[in-house]
Protein backbone atom coordinates (compact mmCIF):
# COMPACT_ATOMS: atom_id res chain seq x y z
CA UNK A 1 0.00 0.00 0.00
CA UNK A 2 1.37 3.39 -0.78
CA UNK A 3 1.92 6.15 1.74
CA UNK A 4 -0.38 8.26 0.97
CA UNK A 5 -2.95 5.28 0.87
CA UNK A 6 -1.41 4.51 3.97
CA UNK A 7 -2.14 7.89 6.03
CA UNK A 8 -6.02 7.64 4.07
CA UNK A 9 -6.24 4.43 5.93
CA UNK A 10 -5.28 5.53 9.04
CA UNK A 11 -8.15 7.75 9.24
CA UNK A 12 -10.43 4.90 10.21
CA UNK A 13 -8.08 3.62 12.51
CA UNK A 14 -9.43 3.78 16.35
CA UNK A 15 -7.02 4.62 18.72
CA UNK A 16 -5.56 2.60 20.81
CA UNK A 17 -7.43 -0.66 20.14
CA UNK A 18 -5.39 -3.70 19.07
CA UNK A 19 -6.65 -6.26 15.96
CA UNK A 20 -8.12 -9.14 16.96
CA UNK A 21 -6.83 -12.28 14.97
CA UNK A 22 -10.51 -13.40 15.31
CA UNK A 23 -13.37 -12.17 16.78
CA UNK A 24 -16.31 -14.40 17.92
CA UNK A 25 -20.19 -13.35 16.93
CA UNK A 26 -22.88 -13.83 19.64
CA UNK A 27 -26.01 -15.73 18.72
CA UNK A 28 -28.90 -13.37 17.84
CA UNK A 29 -31.88 -14.66 20.22
CA UNK A 30 -34.00 -17.49 19.01
CA UNK A 31 -31.37 -17.86 16.04
CA UNK A 32 -31.12 -21.71 14.95
CA UNK A 33 -27.52 -20.86 13.78
CA UNK A 34 -24.73 -21.99 15.05
CA UNK A 35 -22.15 -19.33 16.76
CA UNK A 36 -19.32 -19.07 14.19
CA UNK A 37 -16.21 -17.06 14.39
CA UNK A 38 -15.56 -14.61 11.95
CA UNK A 39 -12.17 -14.99 9.44
CA UNK A 40 -9.29 -12.45 10.28
CA UNK A 41 -8.93 -10.31 7.12
CA UNK A 42 -5.80 -10.36 4.98
CA UNK A 43 -2.73 -8.96 6.41
CA UNK A 44 -2.48 -6.56 3.41
CA UNK A 45 -6.31 -5.25 4.04
CA UNK A 46 -6.14 -4.96 7.69
CA UNK A 47 -5.38 -1.35 7.49
CA UNK A 48 -8.74 -0.47 6.31
CA UNK A 49 -11.27 -3.59 6.43
CA UNK A 50 -10.02 -4.38 9.89
CA UNK A 51 -10.52 -1.29 11.26
CA UNK A 52 -13.38 -0.66 10.21
CA UNK A 53 -14.52 -3.75 11.58
CA UNK A 54 -12.89 -2.73 14.79
CA UNK A 55 -15.30 0.82 14.60
CA UNK A 56 -18.68 -1.08 13.92
CA UNK A 57 -18.32 -4.46 15.39
CA UNK A 58 -21.06 -4.34 16.81
CA UNK A 59 -23.12 -3.36 13.88
CA UNK A 60 -21.40 -5.90 11.53
CA UNK A 61 -21.84 -8.52 14.01
CA UNK A 62 -25.63 -7.82 14.65
CA UNK A 63 -25.70 -7.63 10.19
CA UNK A 64 -23.78 -10.16 9.79
CA UNK A 65 -25.60 -13.00 11.96
CA UNK A 66 -29.25 -10.91 10.65
CA UNK A 67 -28.11 -11.87 6.63
CA UNK A 68 -27.32 -15.39 8.04
CA UNK A 69 -30.39 -16.12 9.35
CA UNK A 70 -32.46 -14.67 6.65
CA UNK A 71 -31.34 -16.77 3.62
CA UNK A 72 -31.00 -19.93 5.88
CA UNK A 73 -34.19 -19.43 7.73
CA UNK A 74 -36.46 -17.13 5.92
CA UNK A 75 -38.72 -18.58 3.44
CA UNK A 76 -40.30 -15.63 2.27
CA UNK A 77 -37.10 -14.15 1.75
CA UNK A 78 -36.20 -16.26 -0.53
CA UNK A 79 -36.04 -15.30 -4.60
CA UNK A 80 -40.24 -15.37 -6.30
CA UNK A 81 -39.17 -16.47 -9.16
CA UNK A 82 -37.39 -19.80 -10.94
CA UNK A 83 -34.45 -17.77 -11.54
CA UNK A 84 -32.44 -17.63 -8.42
CA UNK A 85 -29.17 -15.83 -7.44
CA UNK A 86 -27.56 -19.00 -8.23
CA UNK A 87 -27.71 -18.30 -11.86
CA UNK A 88 -28.52 -14.70 -12.62
CA UNK A 89 -25.85 -11.92 -12.99
CA UNK A 90 -26.10 -8.33 -14.13
CA UNK A 91 -23.57 -7.87 -17.21
CA UNK A 92 -21.13 -6.59 -15.17
CA UNK A 93 -20.01 -6.33 -11.27
CA UNK A 94 -17.20 -5.02 -8.87
CA UNK A 95 -14.68 -7.44 -7.78
CA UNK A 96 -13.57 -6.55 -4.48
CA UNK A 97 -11.57 -9.47 -3.93
CA UNK A 98 -8.51 -6.66 -3.63
CA UNK A 99 -9.64 -3.42 -2.18
CA UNK A 100 -6.53 -1.55 -3.20
CA UNK A 101 -7.78 -1.95 -6.86
CA UNK A 102 -11.27 -3.32 -6.77
CA UNK A 103 -12.33 -3.88 -10.75
CA UNK A 104 -14.86 -4.42 -12.80
CA UNK A 105 -15.88 -8.09 -14.54
CA UNK A 106 -17.54 -9.27 -16.64
CA UNK A 107 -19.59 -11.43 -14.70
CA UNK A 108 -19.82 -14.42 -17.29
CA UNK A 109 -16.43 -14.64 -16.10
CA UNK A 110 -17.19 -15.89 -12.21
CA UNK A 111 -16.10 -19.64 -11.27
CA UNK A 112 -16.88 -20.99 -7.75
CA UNK A 113 -19.73 -21.67 -6.11
CA UNK A 114 -19.52 -18.20 -3.80
CA UNK A 115 -21.03 -16.04 -6.51
CA UNK A 116 -22.99 -13.55 -4.17
CA UNK A 117 -23.65 -9.98 -5.01
CA UNK A 118 -24.42 -6.95 -3.08
CA UNK A 119 -26.14 -3.79 -4.64
CA UNK A 120 -25.97 -0.29 -3.69
CA UNK A 121 -29.04 2.23 -3.17
CA UNK A 122 -27.63 5.46 -3.56
CA UNK A 123 -28.14 9.34 -4.94
CA UNK A 124 -25.83 10.66 -7.08
CA UNK A 125 -26.50 14.48 -5.63
CA UNK A 126 -24.43 16.82 -7.96
CA UNK A 127 -20.92 15.92 -8.05
CA UNK A 128 -18.05 18.18 -9.22
CA UNK A 129 -16.57 17.14 -12.72
CA UNK A 130 -13.64 15.25 -10.91
CA UNK A 131 -16.10 13.53 -8.46
CA UNK A 132 -18.54 12.16 -11.30
CA UNK A 133 -15.42 11.19 -13.69
CA UNK A 134 -14.36 8.91 -10.54
CA UNK A 135 -17.46 7.03 -9.75
CA UNK A 136 -18.95 7.00 -13.00
CA UNK A 137 -17.90 4.50 -16.17
CA UNK A 138 -17.87 5.78 -19.56
CA UNK A 139 -16.82 4.41 -23.06
CA UNK A 140 -13.49 6.42 -22.69
CA UNK A 141 -12.56 4.87 -19.20
CA UNK A 142 -14.20 1.44 -19.10
CA UNK A 143 -10.87 -0.38 -19.44
CA UNK A 144 -9.29 1.70 -17.05
CA UNK A 145 -12.02 0.23 -14.44
CA UNK A 146 -11.27 -3.32 -15.70
CA UNK A 147 -7.86 -3.09 -15.13
CA UNK A 148 -8.73 -1.34 -11.65
CA UNK A 149 -11.03 0.97 -9.90
CA UNK A 150 -9.13 3.72 -7.23
CA UNK A 151 -10.92 3.12 -4.05
CA UNK A 152 -9.89 6.27 -2.58
CA UNK A 153 -11.24 8.53 -5.27
CA UNK A 154 -14.59 6.85 -5.29
CA UNK A 155 -17.22 9.13 -2.80
CA UNK A 156 -17.43 8.03 0.90
CA UNK A 157 -20.82 6.05 0.52
CA UNK A 158 -19.19 3.79 -2.09
CA UNK A 159 -16.34 3.36 0.29
CA UNK A 160 -17.84 2.46 2.73
CA UNK A 161 -20.77 0.46 1.30
CA UNK A 162 -17.41 -1.79 -0.34
CA UNK A 163 -15.85 -1.96 3.37
CA UNK A 164 -19.14 -3.11 4.84
CA UNK A 165 -19.67 -5.81 1.76
CA UNK A 166 -15.74 -7.12 2.60
CA UNK A 167 -16.86 -6.79 6.36
CA UNK A 168 -19.77 -9.30 5.44
CA UNK A 169 -17.78 -11.69 3.35
CA UNK A 170 -19.56 -10.59 0.11
CA UNK A 171 -17.13 -10.22 -2.70
CA UNK A 172 -18.99 -8.67 -5.40
CA UNK A 173 -20.71 -5.43 -6.02
CA UNK A 174 -23.51 -3.93 -8.33
CA UNK A 175 -23.10 -0.01 -8.51
CA UNK A 176 -25.40 1.81 -11.22
CA UNK A 177 -22.91 4.16 -12.14
CA UNK A 178 -19.66 1.57 -12.24
CA UNK A 179 -21.38 -0.97 -13.42
CA UNK A 180 -23.36 0.81 -16.15
CA UNK A 181 -21.43 2.38 -19.18
CA UNK A 182 -23.57 5.90 -18.63
CA UNK A 183 -23.07 7.85 -22.19
CA UNK A 184 -23.68 4.54 -24.21
CA UNK A 185 -27.55 4.97 -24.71
CA UNK A 186 -27.76 1.10 -25.69
CA UNK A 187 -26.02 -0.62 -22.38
CA UNK A 188 -28.22 1.85 -20.45
CA UNK A 189 -31.22 1.12 -22.20
CA UNK A 190 -30.32 -2.76 -21.67
CA UNK A 191 -28.85 -2.65 -18.00
CA UNK A 192 -31.92 -0.56 -16.80
CA UNK A 193 -34.40 -2.70 -18.19
CA UNK A 194 -33.14 -5.94 -15.46
CA UNK A 195 -33.21 -4.07 -12.50
CA UNK A 196 -36.23 -6.11 -11.18
CA UNK A 197 -33.60 -9.19 -11.98
CA UNK A 198 -30.55 -7.10 -10.34
CA UNK A 199 -31.97 -6.34 -7.64
CA UNK A 200 -34.02 -9.30 -6.83
CA UNK A 201 -31.33 -11.65 -7.04
CA UNK A 202 -28.97 -9.66 -4.95
CA UNK A 203 -27.62 -11.62 -1.72
CA UNK A 204 -28.13 -7.96 -0.13
CA UNK A 205 -28.80 -4.47 -0.88
CA UNK A 206 -26.74 -1.35 0.84
CA UNK A 207 -28.83 1.46 1.01
CA UNK A 208 -26.41 4.56 1.90
CA UNK A 209 -28.22 7.27 3.46
CA UNK A 210 -25.17 9.69 4.18
CA UNK A 211 -25.54 12.89 2.83
CA UNK A 212 -25.02 13.81 -0.33
CA UNK A 213 -24.04 17.96 -1.31
CA UNK A 214 -24.36 19.07 2.12
CA UNK A 215 -27.88 17.68 3.35
CA UNK A 216 -28.82 18.75 6.77
CA UNK A 217 -30.85 15.76 7.39
CA UNK A 218 -29.63 14.07 10.91
CA UNK A 219 -31.44 10.38 11.66
CA UNK A 220 -32.82 11.07 15.02
CA UNK A 221 -31.94 8.74 18.20
CA UNK A 222 -34.90 6.81 19.60
CA UNK A 223 -36.19 8.77 23.13
CA UNK A 224 -35.05 5.59 25.44
CA UNK A 225 -31.14 5.47 26.27
CA UNK A 226 -29.08 3.96 26.71
CA UNK A 227 -30.17 2.06 23.49
CA UNK A 228 -32.31 -0.34 24.81
CA UNK A 229 -34.44 -2.52 23.26
CA UNK A 230 -37.57 -0.56 21.87
CA UNK A 231 -40.40 -3.17 21.64
CA UNK A 232 -43.63 -1.03 21.90
CA UNK A 233 -42.48 2.92 21.33
CA UNK A 234 -40.33 2.40 18.28
CA UNK A 235 -42.06 2.05 14.94
CA UNK A 236 -42.84 6.05 14.99
CA UNK A 237 -38.12 5.44 15.22
CA UNK A 238 -38.41 3.26 12.43
CA UNK A 239 -41.49 5.14 10.17
CA UNK A 240 -39.58 8.35 10.30
CA UNK A 241 -35.85 7.03 9.65
CA UNK A 242 -37.31 5.13 6.69
CA UNK A 243 -39.77 7.63 5.19
CA UNK A 244 -37.88 10.83 5.65
CA UNK A 245 -34.70 10.02 5.34
CA UNK A 246 -32.38 11.24 2.24
CA UNK A 247 -33.30 8.34 -0.01
CA UNK A 248 -37.15 8.42 0.65
CA UNK A 249 -37.16 11.86 -1.65
CA UNK A 250 -35.77 10.03 -4.85
CA UNK A 251 -37.47 7.79 -7.63
CA UNK A 252 -35.04 5.45 -8.75
CA UNK A 253 -34.90 4.34 -4.48
CA UNK A 254 -38.77 3.39 -4.56
CA UNK A 255 -37.81 0.00 -7.03
CA UNK A 256 -35.11 -0.62 -5.33
CA UNK A 257 -36.38 -1.02 -1.98
CA UNK A 258 -39.65 -2.51 -3.42
CA UNK A 259 -37.63 -5.32 -5.34
CA UNK A 260 -34.84 -6.02 -2.82
CA UNK A 261 -35.23 -9.01 -0.80
CA UNK A 262 -33.03 -7.99 2.05
CA UNK A 263 -31.62 -4.19 2.64
CA UNK A 264 -29.23 -2.72 5.09
CA UNK A 265 -29.94 0.90 5.46
CA UNK A 266 -26.79 3.05 6.50
CA UNK A 267 -27.00 6.40 8.38
CA UNK A 268 -25.09 8.88 10.11
CA UNK A 269 -24.57 8.65 13.90
CA UNK A 270 -23.53 5.16 13.41
CA UNK A 271 -27.21 3.97 13.02
CA UNK A 272 -28.22 0.99 10.59
CA UNK A 273 -31.29 -0.68 9.98
CA UNK A 274 -31.94 -4.44 8.78
CA UNK A 275 -35.11 -4.49 7.24
CA UNK A 276 -36.04 -8.02 5.04
CA UNK A 277 -39.69 -9.72 4.50
CA UNK A 278 -39.79 -11.33 7.79
CA UNK A 279 -37.83 -9.26 10.38
CA UNK A 280 -36.62 -5.83 11.30
CA UNK A 281 -33.96 -4.55 13.30
CA UNK A 282 -32.39 -1.15 14.23
CA UNK A 283 -28.72 -0.88 15.85
CA UNK A 284 -26.53 1.43 17.01
CA UNK A 285 -22.75 1.00 17.72
CA UNK A 286 -23.96 0.38 21.07
CA UNK A 287 -26.14 -2.27 20.26
CA UNK A 288 -30.18 -3.41 19.05
CA UNK A 289 -32.05 -0.54 19.45
CA UNK A 290 -34.87 -2.05 17.97
CA UNK A 291 -36.45 -5.20 16.80
CA UNK A 292 -40.16 -6.57 15.22
CA UNK A 293 -41.20 -9.60 13.11
CA UNK A 294 -43.27 -8.97 10.42
CA UNK A 295 -46.89 -10.05 10.74
CA UNK A 296 -49.71 -9.91 8.89
CA UNK A 297 -51.19 -7.49 11.45
CA UNK A 298 -48.33 -5.09 10.30
CA UNK A 299 -47.53 -2.96 7.08
CA UNK A 300 -45.31 -6.45 4.80
CA UNK A 301 -43.06 -4.95 2.45
CA UNK A 302 -44.84 -4.57 -1.44
CA UNK A 303 -42.20 -7.71 -1.97
CA UNK A 304 -43.76 -9.46 0.34
CA UNK A 305 -47.48 -8.95 -0.37
CA UNK A 306 -46.54 -10.02 -4.11
CA UNK A 307 -45.95 -13.28 -3.06
CA UNK A 308 -49.40 -13.64 -1.24
CA UNK A 309 -51.31 -15.92 -3.52
CA UNK A 310 -54.61 -14.88 -1.80
CA UNK A 311 -54.45 -11.87 -3.04
CA UNK A 312 -56.45 -11.16 -6.13
CA UNK A 313 -55.89 -9.01 -9.46
CA UNK A 314 -57.57 -6.18 -8.23
CA UNK A 315 -55.20 -5.91 -4.87
CA UNK A 316 -52.52 -6.30 -6.98
CA UNK A 317 -53.45 -3.58 -8.82
CA UNK A 318 -53.83 -1.15 -5.86
CA UNK A 319 -50.78 -2.05 -4.97
CA UNK A 320 -49.63 -0.40 -8.43
CA UNK A 321 -51.86 2.64 -8.29
CA UNK A 322 -50.11 3.10 -4.70
CA UNK A 323 -47.06 2.37 -5.82
CA UNK A 324 -47.10 5.08 -8.46
CA UNK A 325 -48.81 7.76 -5.95
CA UNK A 326 -45.73 7.34 -3.74
CA UNK A 327 -43.15 7.44 -6.75
CA UNK A 328 -45.02 10.51 -8.47
CA UNK A 329 -44.01 12.28 -5.40
CA UNK A 330 -40.57 11.80 -5.95
CA UNK A 331 -37.68 13.74 -7.54
CA UNK A 332 -35.77 12.82 -10.90
CA UNK A 333 -32.67 14.20 -11.86
CA UNK A 334 -33.54 13.67 -15.70
CA UNK A 335 -37.29 13.40 -16.62
CA UNK A 336 -36.79 11.29 -19.45
CA UNK A 337 -36.15 8.49 -16.57
CA UNK A 338 -39.35 8.42 -15.47
CA UNK A 339 -40.59 5.27 -16.84
CA UNK A 340 -37.42 3.47 -16.63
CA UNK A 341 -36.96 4.34 -13.05
CA UNK A 342 -40.46 2.50 -12.11
CA UNK A 343 -39.92 -0.53 -14.97
CA UNK A 344 -38.53 -3.25 -12.28
CA UNK A 345 -41.51 -2.57 -10.44
CA UNK A 346 -43.91 -3.04 -13.59
CA UNK A 347 -41.80 -5.45 -14.37
CA UNK A 348 -42.44 -7.65 -11.70
CA UNK A 349 -45.42 -7.11 -11.25
CA UNK A 350 -46.54 -8.41 -15.36
CA UNK A 351 -45.00 -11.59 -14.44
CA UNK A 352 -47.99 -11.99 -11.76
CA UNK A 353 -50.62 -9.91 -13.81
CA UNK A 354 -50.04 -11.77 -17.08
CA UNK A 355 -51.20 -8.31 -18.48
CA UNK A 356 -50.02 -6.01 -21.71
CA UNK A 357 -48.06 -2.60 -19.91
CA UNK A 358 -48.82 0.63 -21.90
CA UNK A 359 -46.80 3.65 -20.68
CA UNK A 360 -47.03 3.32 -17.08
CA UNK A 361 -51.11 1.94 -16.97
CA UNK A 362 -52.44 -1.84 -18.05
CA UNK A 363 -54.40 -2.90 -20.93
CA UNK A 364 -56.76 -4.79 -19.08
CA UNK A 365 -57.62 -2.63 -16.46
CA UNK A 366 -57.02 0.95 -18.82
CA UNK A 367 -60.24 2.75 -17.98
CA UNK A 368 -59.18 3.00 -14.19
CA UNK A 369 -55.63 3.45 -15.16
CA UNK A 370 -57.01 6.64 -17.26
CA UNK A 371 -58.61 8.06 -14.49
CA UNK A 372 -55.67 9.29 -12.55
CA UNK A 373 -55.52 12.84 -11.07
CA UNK A 374 -53.06 15.78 -10.38
CA UNK A 375 -52.37 14.94 -6.30
CA UNK A 376 -52.46 18.79 -5.57
CA UNK A 377 -55.91 19.75 -3.71
CA UNK A 378 -55.90 23.29 -5.29
CA UNK A 379 -56.93 21.22 -9.18
CA UNK A 380 -59.97 20.04 -7.93
CA UNK A 381 -63.01 22.83 -8.81
CA UNK A 382 -66.03 21.95 -7.63
CA UNK A 383 -68.72 23.24 -10.81
CA UNK A 384 -71.83 24.52 -9.32
CA UNK A 385 -75.06 25.47 -11.54
CA UNK A 386 -73.27 29.21 -11.30
CA UNK A 387 -70.33 27.84 -13.05
CA UNK A 388 -69.26 31.54 -14.33
CA UNK A 389 -69.20 33.10 -11.29
CA UNK A 390 -66.57 35.27 -10.32
CA UNK A 391 -65.26 32.96 -7.79
CA UNK A 392 -65.09 29.94 -9.86
CA UNK A 393 -62.62 32.09 -12.34
CA UNK A 394 -60.58 33.32 -9.82
CA UNK A 395 -60.15 29.64 -8.54
CA UNK A 396 -59.55 28.93 -12.16
CA UNK A 397 -56.82 31.54 -12.56
CA UNK A 398 -55.31 30.30 -9.14
CA UNK A 399 -54.09 27.02 -10.45
CA UNK A 400 -50.62 26.63 -11.46
CA UNK A 401 -49.67 26.48 -15.15
CA UNK A 402 -49.21 23.18 -16.97
CA UNK A 403 -45.96 21.63 -16.34
CA UNK A 404 -44.53 20.59 -20.35
CA UNK A 405 -41.36 18.27 -19.54
CA UNK A 406 -38.19 19.73 -21.57
CA UNK A 407 -38.06 16.67 -23.10
CA UNK A 408 -41.22 14.37 -24.46
CA UNK A 409 -41.89 11.98 -21.69
CA UNK A 410 -44.74 9.91 -22.34
CA UNK A 411 -48.62 10.26 -23.80
CA UNK A 412 -51.06 12.94 -22.41
CA UNK A 413 -53.48 9.56 -21.23
CA UNK A 414 -50.54 8.44 -19.21
CA UNK A 415 -49.73 10.16 -15.34
CA UNK A 416 -45.79 9.27 -16.41
CA UNK A 417 -46.76 12.83 -18.63
CA UNK A 418 -47.52 14.96 -15.93
CA UNK A 419 -44.75 16.58 -13.53
CA UNK A 420 -45.98 15.79 -10.10
CA UNK A 421 -47.86 14.03 -7.46
CA UNK A 422 -50.63 12.15 -8.99
CA UNK A 423 -53.46 10.15 -7.54
CA UNK A 424 -55.78 7.57 -8.88
CA UNK A 425 -60.04 7.86 -8.09
CA UNK A 426 -60.71 4.81 -6.01
CA UNK A 427 -63.22 2.34 -8.01
CA UNK A 428 -63.24 -0.53 -5.26
CA UNK A 429 -66.40 -1.25 -3.97
CA UNK A 430 -68.17 0.38 -6.33
CA UNK A 431 -70.75 -0.84 -8.71
CA UNK A 432 -67.97 0.57 -11.43
CA UNK A 433 -69.37 -0.21 -15.16
CA UNK A 434 -66.92 0.73 -17.96
CA UNK A 435 -68.78 2.73 -20.45
CA UNK A 436 -65.93 3.38 -23.45
CA UNK A 437 -63.65 0.34 -24.54
CA UNK A 438 -60.29 0.31 -25.42
CA UNK A 439 -60.19 -0.12 -29.73
CA UNK A 440 -56.16 -0.57 -29.96
CA UNK A 441 -52.97 0.94 -28.89
CA UNK A 442 -49.74 1.65 -29.98
CA UNK A 443 -46.60 2.24 -28.03
CA UNK A 444 -43.55 3.03 -29.55
CA UNK A 445 -40.74 1.65 -27.57
CA UNK A 446 -36.99 3.35 -27.32
CA UNK A 447 -33.83 1.31 -27.47
CA UNK A 448 -35.83 -1.60 -29.19
CA UNK A 449 -37.08 -3.00 -25.79
CA UNK A 450 -39.97 -5.06 -26.61
CA UNK A 451 -41.73 -5.26 -22.98
CA UNK A 452 -42.85 -1.65 -23.54
CA UNK A 453 -41.64 -0.94 -19.86
CA UNK A 454 -39.14 1.66 -20.78
CA UNK A 455 -39.03 4.91 -22.43
CA UNK A 456 -41.57 5.40 -25.28
CA UNK A 457 -42.13 8.09 -28.35
CA UNK A 458 -44.23 10.62 -29.62
CA UNK A 459 -46.19 8.31 -31.41
CA UNK A 460 -47.52 6.48 -28.63
CA UNK A 461 -51.26 6.53 -28.42
CA UNK A 462 -54.64 4.65 -27.93
CA UNK A 463 -57.78 4.62 -29.44
CA UNK A 464 -60.92 4.06 -27.49
CA UNK A 465 -64.83 3.75 -28.48
CA UNK A 466 -67.39 5.44 -26.49
CA UNK A 467 -69.40 8.72 -26.02
CA UNK A 468 -68.77 12.22 -25.89
CA UNK A 469 -71.30 14.42 -23.39
CA UNK A 470 -72.51 17.89 -23.42
CA UNK A 471 -69.81 20.34 -21.96
CA UNK A 472 -70.10 20.83 -17.94
CA UNK A 473 -71.86 24.12 -18.50
CA UNK A 474 -74.10 23.21 -20.82
CA UNK A 475 -75.11 20.04 -18.15
CA UNK A 476 -75.22 22.34 -15.40
CA UNK A 477 -77.69 24.28 -17.39
CA UNK A 478 -80.14 21.83 -18.47
CA UNK A 479 -79.86 19.27 -15.42
CA UNK A 480 -78.52 21.10 -12.62
CA UNK A 481 -76.34 19.28 -10.15
CA UNK A 482 -72.52 19.12 -8.98
CA UNK A 483 -69.95 18.28 -11.52
CA UNK A 484 -66.18 17.91 -10.26
CA UNK A 485 -63.52 19.10 -12.78
CA UNK A 486 -59.83 18.19 -11.79
CA UNK A 487 -57.56 19.50 -14.23
CA UNK A 488 -54.10 18.84 -14.26
CA UNK A 489 -53.18 22.47 -14.54
CA UNK A 490 -54.27 26.05 -15.69
CA UNK A 491 -55.28 26.25 -19.32
CA UNK A 492 -55.74 28.23 -22.25
CA UNK A 493 -59.82 27.11 -22.60
CA UNK A 494 -62.99 27.54 -21.16
CA UNK A 495 -64.98 24.61 -19.72
CA UNK A 496 -67.38 25.26 -22.72
CA UNK A 497 -64.57 25.08 -25.21
CA UNK A 498 -63.10 21.18 -23.82
CA UNK A 499 -64.55 18.18 -24.37
CA UNK A 500 -65.76 15.63 -22.44
CA UNK A 501 -65.72 11.73 -22.37
CA UNK A 502 -67.47 9.67 -21.11
CA UNK A 503 -65.58 6.41 -19.72
CA UNK A 504 -67.62 5.01 -16.89
CA UNK A 505 -70.20 5.08 -14.53
CA UNK A 506 -70.57 4.71 -10.72
CA UNK A 507 -74.11 3.71 -9.96
CA UNK A 508 -76.26 2.09 -6.81
CA UNK A 509 -75.10 4.99 -4.73
CA UNK A 510 -77.93 6.26 -2.14
CA UNK A 511 -77.81 10.23 -1.44
CA UNK A 512 -81.17 11.87 -0.17
CA UNK A 513 -82.84 8.21 0.01
CA UNK A 514 -83.03 8.60 -4.12
CA UNK A 515 -80.63 6.46 -5.95
CA UNK A 516 -77.96 8.40 -8.08
CA UNK A 517 -75.40 7.41 -10.43
CA UNK A 518 -71.89 9.05 -11.05
CA UNK A 519 -70.33 9.74 -14.45
CA UNK A 520 -66.15 9.63 -15.04
CA UNK A 521 -64.53 10.60 -17.80
CA UNK A 522 -61.85 12.64 -19.56
CA UNK A 523 -62.02 15.89 -20.41
CA UNK A 524 -59.84 16.25 -23.71
CA UNK A 525 -58.26 19.15 -25.91
CA UNK A 526 -58.81 18.96 -29.62
CA UNK A 527 -55.18 18.72 -31.50
CA UNK A 528 -56.89 17.76 -34.52
CA UNK A 529 -60.38 18.24 -34.70
CA UNK A 530 -60.59 17.14 -38.34
CA UNK A 531 -59.16 13.70 -37.28
CA UNK A 532 -60.21 12.87 -33.85
CA UNK A 533 -57.27 13.48 -32.21
CA UNK A 534 -57.39 14.61 -28.30
CA UNK A 535 -54.87 14.95 -25.88
CA UNK A 536 -55.91 14.97 -21.72
CA UNK A 537 -56.14 17.73 -19.81
CA UNK A 538 -57.85 16.09 -16.84
CA UNK A 539 -60.66 14.44 -15.43
CA UNK A 540 -64.49 15.07 -14.14
CA UNK A 541 -67.35 13.30 -12.58
CA UNK A 542 -70.80 14.46 -12.76
CA UNK A 543 -73.90 13.01 -10.67
CA UNK A 544 -77.50 12.56 -11.56
CA UNK A 545 -80.50 10.68 -10.39
CA UNK A 546 -80.95 7.29 -12.23
CA UNK A 547 -84.54 7.96 -12.50
CA UNK A 548 -84.06 10.51 -14.93
CA UNK A 549 -83.69 10.22 -18.67
CA UNK A 550 -79.71 10.37 -19.20
CA UNK A 551 -80.55 10.02 -22.99
CA UNK A 552 -80.34 13.26 -23.67
CA UNK A 553 -76.95 14.09 -22.24
CA UNK A 554 -74.74 12.27 -24.88
CA UNK A 555 -73.67 14.76 -27.32
CA UNK A 556 -73.80 12.63 -30.78
CA UNK A 557 -73.81 8.99 -31.40
CA UNK A 558 -70.53 6.41 -30.48
CA UNK A 559 -67.25 8.12 -31.16
CA UNK A 560 -63.97 6.15 -31.77
CA UNK A 561 -61.02 8.67 -31.01
CA UNK A 562 -57.15 8.88 -30.60
CA UNK A 563 -55.70 10.52 -27.80
CA UNK A 564 -52.11 11.24 -28.05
Amino acid sequence: MSAVNMARANKLKRSQKPTPSTIRLRRSPGSDQAEEPLQPVDELEKSCVGEFFLMHSTLIEIGKRALADCVALHEQCKPTTSTSSTYFRPTRLIDLESLERPKLIDSKAIIGEDQRYACLSHQWGKPDQDTKQAMTTTCDNLQARVDGIDFWALPERYRESILICKSLGIRYMWIDSLCIIQDCHEDWRTESGMMAQIYENGILTISSNLPVDGQAWKPPLPAKTPYPVIRDNGEEWFTTMLLHGPLASRAWCLQERYLSPRILHIFEKNLWIWECSTRVRGAHKNGLLYRRDVTEHQDRPWRKQLMDTRLDRSTLLDLWYNAVSDYSNRSLTYDTDKLPAISGIAAKLQTILNYKYLAGLWQEDIIHGLLWHNGSNPMRLDVWPWVYDSAFKEEMESLPVLKVPSSYIAPSWSWASFQGPVEFMRLGGSNFTPLATLKSSSIETLGGTSERLGQVGQRSHIVLCGHFCDPIPRLQAAHPSIALVMLDGRIAFTLEELHYFVIGIIDRKMFNTQERCKWLGLILHSSDPGANIYSRVGIFSFSVYMADDMSHLYAGTMAEITIV
